[in-house]
């Protein structure tokens, strides 16, 4: 019987996390008018937004495409195994950033004089720090990584 509960409880608390919306806000705030993004079964919204209209991506078995789109001419980058690629090439050559413990790194490499972003503890911080001055966004809920490190990337020039 206490497994039977246990397994409701469960099955409960993952169902509504599944429905919640991921926000991705400016610094490191959490403040309404600080939001980016909203990121909502697979499309990542301009602010709080929800309207359709508003898709700046769509994220779909590892694949980035622009706006509502799936189609292979709005394909921006396919994550797998860590590593982010241009559009749809999976060569080592094509590899835009590799994300490994935590650490976004520029290409192929796991260096640490090539770490772009930290992400940790509901923050993507610049760089290899974890220093309240260099937090870039602060996010909430569930974002995938290549979501994430795109929005990060674009907020620093939004």
């Amino acid at each position: 019987m206490k497994k039977y509960i246990l397994l409701l409880i469960t099955v409960l608390v993952v169902g509504f996390t599944a429905f919640a919306d991921g926000k991705i806000y400016k610094g490191n705030c959490r403040y309404s008018n600080k939001c980016l993004y909203t990121y909502r079964d697979g499309k990542v919204f301009r602010g709080n937004s929800h309207y359709i209209s508003d898709v700046a991506y769509t994220f779909k078995s590892g694949k980035i495409y622009r706006g509502n789109s799936t189609y292979s001419s709005d394909l921006l980058s396919t994550y797998q195994g860590g590593h982010a690629y241009k559009k749809d090439l999976v060569y080592n050559s094509e590899v835009l950033w590799s994300y490994s413990t935590g650490r976004v790194y520029r290409g192929m490499s796991l260096y640490r004089n090539d770490c772009l972003l930290t992400i940790t503890n509901d923050h993507v911080y610049l760089g290899d720090s974890s220093y309240a001055s260099d937090i870039l966004i602060t996010y909430d809920g569930y974002i995938p990584i290549p979501v994430l490190v795109l929005c990060t990337l674009n907020s620093i020039y939004y």
